[in-house]
């Protein structure tokens, strides 16, 4: 018999009594939220990782002088990897997750500062969760939070991850998804109207079957080369993209219910190292040219640099050398087996 595996304990939003128009909201609010974190700390029993909290820790970066939140669902680190993952949730109804134009932008930034800066490759995973059935009507504010994690643990039916290159392919086809405004003030969030992406049903669906899609992806891709210039030049790397099926494992518990076994597909980089590198030496061209959206890194460091004294400049350059010298000697190491270094001639 398999060993009970038990998802972390944790809190939730406790259930809010319905007294006026403003608690429907509220209650709405706090299911959602609620469907979130279950989710989340699901996807840490399963693959590691810390999952943030309802309050999310921030992990502050300095971007035109103005502070900017970073808030990852889950962090998870490697010896050769630091990894930071957004859970997303959908209805098997809907099947339409929401992807926000700011945490693309912040996740973009998180892995450009971050590269290289310990030998470890950054990574950002999408993970989205479906579940509930086509027919569904009640709402999850109708249920408890007991009763909500009894939906979780019946009423999971697949999950699927993404890497972010296959994310910027989603975003920039029109097929795969479409932008949209959203007003955030029942949210709790200080912005009240957000850009967002929200993906075709039918075109996560395709992504449920591995074989299928990848046919789609490129076909798809030799058509976008001729008015792209991220697929032009192959930016994305997506050549590397592959996939893997698996179920769930039959022993997970969450706050005393027991997951069903439900489908994983799993899209990965064979190659993480070309794409992150691809990444960062064209993120401007992906980004703002293509995707529409800040390459905050770029424009971070630009305004640093135009505010330093020639002196300061000169520092900079010899350390961005050197930090181009050090990814030449990782990548002869990789390569070759051995550290130049360790033998001086």
């Amino acid at each position: 018999m398999l060993e009970k595996r038990v998802v972390q304990r944790f809190a939730l939003i406790p259930e809010i009594d319905i007294k006026t128009g403003d608690d429907v909201a509220r209650r709405s609010v706090a299911a959602r939220k609620n469907l979130s974190h279950i989710y989340s700390h699901l996807y840490s029993g399963l693959y590691g990782g810390s999952a943030s909290g309802l309050h999310k820790t921030s992990i502050e970066r300095i971007v035109k002088g103005h502070p900017r939140n970073f808030h990852p669902d889950i962090y998870r680190e490697d010896e050769l990897h630091r990894v930071w993952t957004e859970v997303k949730a959908t209805n098997a109804k809907m099947k339409s997750p929401k992807i926000s134009e700011r945490q693309v932008e912040n996740y973009s930034f998180e892995v450009a500062y971050s590269t290289w800066s310990d030998g470890r490759i950054p990574l950002y995973d999408t993970a989205v969760f479906v579940y509930g059935n086509s027919q569904e009507r009640a709402g999850l504010d109708a249920l408890s939070n007991r009763s909500l994690v009894k939906k979780v643990a019946n009423e999971t039916r697949e999950l699927i991850v993404f890497p972010f290159n296959l994310l910027y392919f989603l975003l920039l086809h029109q097929d795969f998804s479409r932008k949209i405004v959203m007003n955030q003030e029942t949210s709790g969030s200080t912005i009240n109207n957000a850009n967002y992406w929200i993906m075709v049903q039918k075109k996560l669906t395709l992504l449920s079957n591995g074989d299928e899609f990848m046919q789609k992806l490129r076909e798809e891709m030799t058509f976008m080369k001729r008015s792209c210039d991220t697929f032009k030049d192959g930016l994305l790397c997506l050549d590397d993209l592959d996939f893997e099926e698996s179920n769930s494992p039959e022993n997970i518990f969450c706050r005393g219910f027991r997951i069903k076994p439900f489908k994983i597909i799993k899209y990965f980089n064979r190659n993480e190292k070309k794409w992150v590198q691809s990444f960062v030496q064209n993120q401007g061209t992906i980004l703002e040219q293509d995707l529409g959206i800040k390459a905050l890194y770029l424009k971070t460091f630009e305004e640093q640099e135009r505010a330093l004294s020639p002196e300061e400049k000169f520092d900079l350059e010899r350390k961005k050398l050197k930090e181009e010298e050090e990814q030449s000697r990782l990548e002869f190491i990789q390569q070759h087996g051995f550290d130049p270094d360790a033998f001086p001639f």
